[in-house]
């Protein structure tokens, strides 16, 4: 993927769109409409994710089991449903799929990917505290750095993109679609 030059200039205006349906984002530059590209969101997601997308993607393909906790919220379970059978037709056949709201029962060699929109909640931050104190490897979604978890080594954080402006599911599908892409490049080579 190639890196923007002029990340710092664009300013997210308005999208409301899904992201198969859409080429491309209106952004305004003071009073200059700019159009943004899906392919400058996916470079502006991996930026802000410097190497955690490959890290994630390693994880992901070295798992014994992968237990993948999500919102339950209808569109962005969704797009860990289609998450989910895509990695399991790259042959990862380990992948489960749970609501953050059911008991998963966590094992020792589990790798957990988790997203749940309400990050300042309890049940999120009681999940993964149960899943540091069995020293599971967690890759953990969230907009912004959680500090109580930033500096734990056995959390990987990838940052979707986050503007008020900007819809969260496209952004979670961007990041999502980025980590399948790291999937793919490990098994190419």
């Amino acid at each position: 993927m190639r890196v923007l030059n002029s990340i710092k200039e664009k300013d997210v205006f308005d999208y409301s769109t899904v992201l198969q349906k859409e080429k491309d984002v209106l952004l305004n530059k003071k009073s200059k409409d700019k159009v943004c590209t899906i392919q400058d969101l996916y470079d502006m997601t991996v930026l802000n994710n410097d190497i955690n997308i490959d890290l994630a993607a390693d994880l992901i393909y070295n798992a014994k089991s992968l237990k993948i906790i999500a919102d339950s919220s209808k569109d962005i379970f969704e797009l860990f449903v289609n998450f989910s059978k895509d990695i399991k037709l790259l042959g990862i056949n380990c992948a489960e799929l749970y609501s953050m709201g059911n008991n998963v029962i966590l094992e020792k060699n589990d790798t957990v990917l988790v997203f749940y929109n309400n990050q300042k909640g309890e049940l999120y931050r009681s999940f993964l505290w149960q899943c540091l104190k069995k020293k599971l490897k967690i890759i953990n979604i969230s907009s912004k750095k959680i500090e109580k978890f930033e500096n734990k080594k056995t959390i990987t954080n990838l940052y979707y993109l986050s503007c008020s402006q900007l819809n969260k599911v496209m952004c979670i599908e961007i990041l999502i679609k980025c980590v399948y892409l790291g999937l793919l490049t490990k098994f190419k080579s």
